[in-house]
């Protein structure tokens, strides 16, 4: 699966599409799977020992997305369980008891690692016991809050002004830290930073800056030249985010791992 593969996979899902709105994400389904089966025309890359287990996750955390629990995947959803239990076993995350883990499980030798696949792990959330999703928010939440995720800045470091070329990015580390519950940690002061940058209408807007560099799904509009659409897919990515915000701290004591 190549990046142009999975962002419009990732638009489909963003924008409201499912499995049974006509063919689009039935057809992206197969395909994902076949790469699975091994009957896949295309095949995977192999330039380095980490590229096929990181490949093969990020298809079934798609697959995962498109319709949760595919048997294909509970191999791969397993072994990440495994890895991620044992990196975390003392309620503390060690590099070295994930190395050594990774080496274990995908035959790997390097110091580098996969990167722990959360995306995948979350799809099926009832299987990461709360103290164990507490404990990559702290380790991971903290990384991104204090040191950023995609850049040098984070959410500890805001803009002054929202309308800003670069005030998007802000939104990859809001986003990578608000996968897991309890992300107000780390996030409330973003939060109020961006019910505080509404406009006259209550609506948000980048202002008419340039694309980011990165692969982008989060809009709705073919064409965002025009302000009105700019505002439409600015205020619906942040209120997507806010949503999320909200499901992932309801009810979250001020102690997550308590009880």
């Amino acid at each position: 699966m190549n990046t142009a593969d999975g962002v419009a996979i990732n638009r489909c899902l963003y924008i409201g599409l499912t499995i049974d709105d006509r063919d689009i994400l039935f057809n992206a389904y197969e395909y994902l799977q076949d790469f699975l089966r091994g009957t896949s025309r295309e095949k995977l890359y192999d330039k380095n020992e980490r590229a096929i287990p990181w490949q093969t996750a990020v298809i079934c955390e798609t697959i995962e997305s498109i319709k949760p629990y595919n048997e294909l995947c509970d191999r791969t959803y397993s072994e990440w369980m495994y890895i991620v239990n044992r990196a975390y076993e003392d309620g503390e995350y060690s590099y070295e008891r994930e190395r050594d883990v990774q080496h274990e499980v995908f035959g790997t030798r390097e110091k580098r690692l996969v990167p722990m696949q959360f995306g995948l792990l979350l799809k099926r959330r009832e299987n990461v016991p709360p103290k164990l999703e507490h404990a990559m928010l702290l380790h991971h939440g903290r990384h991104a809050y204090y040191h950023g995720y995609f850049w040098e800045n984070c959410p500890a470091k805001l803009p002054d002004n929202f309308v800003y070329e670069k005030t998007r990015r802000w939104m990859y580390s809001f986003n990578y830290i608000n996968q897991f519950k309890g992300s107000a940690l780390f996030l409330s002061d973003a939060v109020e930073w961006l019910l505080s940058c509404r406009n006259a209408d209550g609506l948000w807007d980048w202002g008419p800056q340039v694309k980011d560099p990165w692969e982008y799904f989060r809009y709705f509009s073919t064409n965002r030249h025009y302000k009105h659409n700019r505002i439409v897919d600015c205020t619906m990515e942040i209120l997507d985010f806010l949503k999320k915000y909200i499901d992932n701290n309801t009810d979250i004591k001020n102690d997550p791992v308590s009880g």
